[in-house]
């Protein structure tokens, strides 16, 4: 298992999850944190670099098997996403959910401009707490 620490969390890379297309983007959510009783997603969007995408075009549910965590946090509403640029322009939008019995994430929908898509997460793929 290929893990870095970060703070007191430890990163397993397996929360890497298969890119897919919602609409006419392609995006993936990563587990960053499950660290005290949240979990934390970032859901990165490959975009054109003519294309903004405001924090309302995307939306992001955590889901235990039929049980939806309650959102905390996530992107301002109104402003746009930050983006990073290497070979390509990704935006990327964080978001943070209330996890008290601290229940594994089954799977992730995430909606890109109204399309959505459901990732499945596979067993173990939460970050362990250090």
């Amino acid at each position: 298992m290929d893990s870095n620490l970060f703070g007191d969390t430890l990163m397993d890379t397996s929360t890497d999850l298969t890119p897919q297309q919602i609409g006419s983007y392609w995006a993936v959510p990563t587990i960053d944190s499950t660290a005290n009783s949240q979990v934390e997603i970032q859901v990165s969007v490959a975009v054109s670099p003519s294309d903004t995408l405001k924090g309302s075009d995307v939306t992001t549910q955590a889901m235990s098997n039929a049980t939806a965590l309650t959102q905390l946090s996530g992107p301002d509403q109104s402003s746009l996403l930050p983006t990073a640029q290497t070979r390509a322009v990704t935006a990327f939008a964080v978001f943070t959910f209330d996890n008290p019995q601290n229940l594994a994430v089954t799977s992730i929908v995430v909606g890109v401009c109204g399309q959505t898509a459901t990732f499945g997460t596979p067993p173990d793929s939460s970050p362990m707490v250090a």
